[in-house]
């Protein structure tokens, strides 16, 4: 059984859509982030695996990931760290196939915000310092 919808009714559909579409090119109901407006079951993951690094330093180096929240300005996660030797390479190459981490638990509000892929990389070494770059202090 279907209901048969008169120009009437589509002209007040029209109208009902118009006046959204303006509302929100005016800023007006623009959806905000809110914890209470968030599904539990609308959960995302986002899979991350690391191949190589062609970045070579000439020392051992640490790779941390996280993933960056621009709407919150923070960090979502614990940094997770991959341990690379002057090589560029794991210390193991075993463990090349399984340097994989799942940033999971992302609500669906998170996913339509920015997010980035931030990684920090720190030389693990000593620190070279020329001499003639040192000022003598007397």
């Amino acid at each position: 059984m279907s209901a048969n919808l008169g120009p009437e009714s589509n002209k007040i559909v029209v109208e009902k859509i118009e006046e959204r579409k303006m509302k929100l090119s005016a800023g007006i109901d623009k959806p905000k982030y809110s914890p209470a407006a968030e599904d539990d079951a609308s959960r995302y993951q986002i899979y991350f695996d690391f191949k190589a690094c062609k970045l070579l330093v000439g020392d051992p180096m640490e790779l941390h990931f996280n993933i960056y929240s621009a709407e919150k300005k923070e960090y979502l996660y614990e940094d997770y760290i991959i341990y690379l030797t002057s090589a560029g390479f794991p210390s193991s190459l075993e463990v090349l196939d399984q340097l994989k981490v799942v940033f999971a638990d992302l609500t669906s509000m998170e996913m339509l915000t920015s997010l980035f892929l931030v990684c920090r990389l720190y030389r693990v070494g000593k620190l070279n310092v020329e001499e003639s770059k040192t000022k003598d202090v007397t």
